[in-house]
């Protein structure tokens, strides 16, 4: 009778992981931000929240960050303004921000509008290619575009 069961859980054992995907994998979206032409993987993202504003923190494996700035966490599938670091925020705006081997620079230019879009795993904004200003002595702007996924 043992060995009925035990021939029985070996052959549930055998069909069961002959019909499991050895590759299947959830779907992997691309995200990452572009400097002057070079390119950014982002390694991991964090939301936190200080004084009554969050921003997400966005790190490639060498330290570079995208710091984008908001009254409250987004919603996906709406739009936000994107208006210079020297402004008040409202709740339809954020800031966007670069720290890195590039320096510190920030937007400072005139308010864009950025679409937020969504599907089942999470939020995409995708970046037009703007001009960063410097924050620290260095005068160099820089040109950023960006593909950003938030699961």
């Amino acid at each position: 009778m043992m060995k009925k069961y035990a021939l029985l859980i070996i052959s549930f054992i055998v069909i069961f992981a002959a019909s499991c995907k050895k590759d299947a994998q959830k779907p992997v979206h691309e995200s990452s931000w572009t400097i002057n032409g070079t390119k950014y993987n982002i390694e991991f993202i964090i939301w936190s929240e200080s004084g009554g504003q969050g921003e997400y923190v966005l790190q490639d494996k060498d330290g570079n960050m995208l710091r984008l700035g908001f009254l409250t966490k987004p919603a996906s599938g709406i739009s936000y303004g994107l208006v210079s670091s020297d402004l008040e925020l409202t709740s339809s705006q954020f800031h966007l921000k670069a720290i890195g081997s590039y320096g510190a620079v920030s937007y400072k230019g005139e308010p864009k509008t950025i679409n937020f879009t969504n599907d089942d795993q999470g939020i995409t904004i995708k970046i037009p290619e703007i001009t960063l200003s410097s924050d620290t002595n260095t005068p160099n702007d820089v040109k950023l575009t960006a593909s950003i996924f938030i699961p």
